[in-house]
């Protein structure tokens, strides 16, 4: 058995750690931070809940779907309760209509919206262009 060592308990190293320790290695997990999760994070502030880092599994990877199954995660639907935002220097910022992670899927709310200056609205326009990685 081979001793490893991960460095960052986000969920990358964690899931890291995960699949080495499914091999019969023995790990050690290494962060500078207070808590497991790194950006992943659930904030409850009185009766407002707010997730920081991801907000979402890409359904589309079976091997996040498989990892959540085997950890015993429930994966349920998007709630639809309030509506989705990004605090921006302590700014509440609604998420355009037609954004889905994050991605405009329809271009007059996302040319209106004030989350994102001109050139971030161009840079990200830009990013249709963008040939696939392989």
């Amino acid at each position: 058995m081979s001793r490893i060592a991960v460095v960052g308990a986000g969920i990358s190293g964690l899931t890291a750690a995960y699949y080495l320790s499914q091999a019969n290695h023995k790990v050690t997990v290494f962060d500078g931070g207070e808590r497991a999760g790194g950006a992943v994070q659930t904030i409850r502030d009185g009766s407002e809940l707010m997730e920081a880092g991801p907000d979402s599994l890409l359904t589309s990877k079976p091997a996040a779907i498989e990892l959540a199954r085997e950890l015993g995660v429930e994966l349920v639907e998007s709630c639809s309760v309030g509506a989705p935002g990004i605090v921006r220097k302590g700014e509440i910022f609604p998420l355009p209509d037609g954004f889905r992670l994050l991605a405009p899927t329809r271009f007059l709310p996302f040319a209106l919206t004030r989350l994102l200056s001109l050139a971030g609205k161009i840079r990200a326009a830009a990013e249709l262009f963008v040939p696939p990685s392989d």
